[in-house]
């Protein structure tokens, strides 16, 4: 059951707003969004569902998500099943979920966890939340690949200044490792950054 009609049944919509809405949708990009715009705040979008599927609501708020909650499902499964990691509480990961109704999203996370042997808890969070939590994937891979590239940087002008050995033999062949070792620090810093920011 969709959202439209459990708004219906709880009297927050008639049923003759069903059609305009799904049709506005289709130009706003969200139902969500054009709820809002209704009046209806997605506090109660999320109340109403989560009382329909009896899976407890949260809003996640601003700020990292720990990087060890985001290895535990990976990014690209995130995407695909709609569903995304928002904490880890007691050992317990704490997953969120826009589409209750998704029985393979469900099946998909039971698959992932099984194999790490983590207890998790489902989640009804906002499709703004989810994509928040989708970009922290983005912002932390997207800081290890510029570290990463500035490795190879780093690789590809050692080779043009000579051989190892030639370097080793180098009085300067110090200050040479640190500027070598500099973007592995870095890779390792915004590691530990986002593990320390999410708890």
């Amino acid at each position: 059951m969709n959202i439209l009609q459990l708004l219906v049944k709880k009297g927050m919509l008639k049923t003759g707003d069903i059609s305009l809405l799904e049709r506005d949708a289709k130009t706003e990009g969200s139902i969500e969004t054009v709820l809002v715009k209704h009046g209806i705040s997605i506090e109660d979008q999320l109340k109403v569902a989560g009382e329909h599927y009896n899976i407890p609501v949260r809003a996640i708020p601003p700020g990292p998500i720990s990087h060890s909650a985001l290895s535990y499902i990976p990014e690209e499964s995130a995407r695909h099943y709609k569903l995304v990691p928002v904490g880890l509480d007691a050992g317990t990961l704490e997953v969120g979920v826009i589409d209750p109704d998704n029985i393979e999203a469900v099946d998909a996370l039971q698959f992932i966890t099984a194999d790490s042997g983590v207890p998790y808890k489902l989640f009804l969070i906002s499709e703004g939340d989810f994509a928040r939590v989708l970009n922290e994937y983005e912002n932390l891979t997207g800081e290890v690949g510029e570290a990463l590239s500035e490795l190879e940087t780093t690789s590809l002008e050692a080779e043009l200044d000579g051989s190892i050995e030639e370097q080793k033999k180098d009085k300067g062949v110090t200050q040479e490792r640190i500027k070598a070792d500099a973007p592995v620090k870095k890779i390792v810093a915004t590691i530990l950054r986002y593990a320390v920011e999410g708890g």
